[in-house]
């Protein structure tokens, strides 16, 4: 009964998961979800906590190992493509406003080389004179992660009431190095609006390019850094307490309940892709089974093949962190230019007469600095499970292990909303500028969505005020695409192997290995494909 309680959950969590899933990539999100080494479940920690568990020895109770990893992610393209828009890792970045355009639009960037598409006049002030020659480049990038570090875990066997108990701690210290390897080829220079400072606003610095732009000053969040940025801390700790159910010279059977105690760091939403060490500060909890028999052996009893299996289950209790998010509108509409509030609005209708009628015009918001919030992220369940064949050679008093697996991992979808009350008073700003509101805007220099501002005060002249619809036009609640800020399910695939020494008869028994793995996500990219090598020590005293 208990059995199938935890296949109907499991079944209950992976089903809409696949099915959503499918092969599409996933694009135009805020934060990625990294599976973190040298956590219960995962194959370098699997196959050393395994060998320590043979390594038995009545008067050496206690069990120390460390191992050393390191990695890195493969498939830059494909990660790219999970925080780029329109489902691709790189984009076409405009000035020219036309009919039906992709491309995405230059001022959103506080790039101001812009061809209208329709002129400002009449009530709006002075026309603001098309550029001739309008700004464009290619944008891409191809995000890469590497890791290094030193996961140490103790052991200690004890006896409760005849059975043998074991408590295990493990923990990694861990380096991660992130690189977003943004990418800018310029096809046109263009021509620029030269546009007065105003102090504290967007108006500050000209900027002229996109490698300028996705790391200006007045951006506070969703930064797409040129540099490489890492992160060196504990991840976490977990601690393991488990029990020899069954235990024979041909098969055992442990059952095990664990916590993990979380360290590490959280995200801050400063940079797209930022170096997470750990879980993001998620405590958790978790309980498995550790079983595994002998499959055969050779007549002399010097070779055996045992086959290993290893499930578990954890549970990620939810954390306030900090989010990026776009709106309903589109992707990456969280770098749309926004009025932060009213009074914004009123001062760009104010600068409407000014000559150039340039401020009016751009003053704007960076929509990031206003997209960006406290949630209460929720991750939930995950399940791992681990099936090894293992060959046991013995020659000479050395104890010769290799070990063959495979490594299933599921983690559902994150559950994302906000930490606090929502009080933005911002509201999509119309291309034209000028005091008027679009809430129909997306990120693209499609002249239609930029228009609809400019076409509605059009079409009612007798409006003497730009900002009568501002109220209308505020961004809601309901505008927000939270899927954008939460990780999708993640199902990954990992192969392995290992090739161990044992001396059992030492009077400390020792154990070496190293071993690799590759992890892959199929069709899909929410997970990291990568590679991973390692070298343990173990021993007993």
């Amino acid at each position: 009964m208990k059995k199938n309680s935890c296949l109907s959950l499991f079944l209950l969590l992976i089903a809409p998961c696949i099915h959503s899933q499918g092969n599409r990539k996933t694009t135009s999100h805020t934060h990625f979800r990294v599976r973190p080494q040298f956590q219960i479940g995962s194959p370098e920690l699997t196959s050393t906590q395994r060998h320590v568990h043979h390594m038995n020895n009545e008067k050496n109770q206690h069990k120390f190992g460390a191992l050393l990893f390191g990695g890195r992610s493969q498939k830059k393209k494909n990660l790219g493509t999970f925080f780029m828009p329109f489902g691709n890792n790189s984009a076409t970045v405009s000035g020219v406003v036309e009919k039906n355009s992709q491309n995405i639009l230059t001022q959103n960037f506080n790039l101001f080389s812009i061809q209208f598409a329709e002129p400002v006049l009449g009530i709006l002030g002075p026309e603001l004179p098309n550029n001739g020659t309008p700004f464009e480049s290619e944008i891409s990038i191809e995000p890469r992660q590497s890791v290094v570090g030193l996961g140490l875990s103790y052991e200690y066997e004890f006896c409760i009431h005849g059975k043998d108990h074991w408590l295990h701690i493990s923990a990694p210290i861990v380096r991660v190095k992130n690189s977003i390897n943004f990418k800018e080829n310029i096809t046109n220079k263009g021509e620029f609006f030269n546009v007065a400072s105003i102090t504290n606003t967007n108006l500050t610095k000209e900027l002229r390019n996109m490698k300028e732009a996705v790391v200006q000053e007045c951006w506070e969040f969703g930064k797409l850094s040129q540099e490489s940025l890492d992160e060196t801390k504990l991840a976490f700790v977990q601690i393991q307490l488990g029990k020899h159910s069954f235990e024979t010279d041909c098969s055992h059977l442990s059952p095990y309940i664990g916590v993990t105690a979380p360290t590490g760091n959280t995200p801050e939403a400063e940079f797209v892709f930022e170096p997470i060490v750990g879980h993001g500060k998620h405590a958790a909890i978790f309980w498995g089974l550790d079983a595994g028999w002998n499959v055969g052996e050779s007549l002399c009893g010097n070779f055996e093949v045992h086959y290993e299996i290893n499930s578990v289950m954890h549970y990620f209790f939810n954390k306030k962190q900090k989010r990026s998010v776009d709106l309903k509108n589109g992707p990456w509409t969280r770098y749309t230019e926004l009025y932060k509030n009213r009074a914004q609005a009123q001062q760009a209708f104010d600068l409407r007469n000014e000559m150039p009628p340039t401020q009016g015009t751009f003053l704007a918001t960076p929509g990031i600095n206003e997209l960006t919030f406290d949630m209460r992220i929720s991750p939930g369940f995950s399940f791992t499970t681990n099936n090894a064949l293992l060959f046991d050679y013995c020659y000479c008093n050395t104890m010769i292990i290799t070990e063959i697996g495979y490594n299933f991992f599921f983690h559902q979808e994150e559950s994302v909303k906000l930490d606090q009350t929502f009080t933005s008073n911002a509201a999509i700003k119309d291309y034209a500028g000028r005091g008027i509101t679009n809430p129909k805007r997306n990120i693209t220099a499609d002249a239609f969505t930029n228009n609809i501002g400019f076409c509605n005060l059009q079409l009612n002249p007798n409006i003497a005020d730009a900002l009568t619809d501002f109220n209308l036009a505020k961004i809601k609640e309901s505008n927000l695409d939270f899927d954008s800020a939460a990780h999708p399910c993640t199902v990954a695939h990992t192969v392995y192997a290992t090739i161990s020494g044992r001396w059992d008869n030492c009077l400390c028994p020792l154990d070496l290995s190293i071993g690799g793995s590759y992890e892959f996500s199929g069709k899909t990219n929410t997970a990291l494909d990568r590679w991973l090598l390692w070298g343990t020590i173990g021993t007993n005293f």
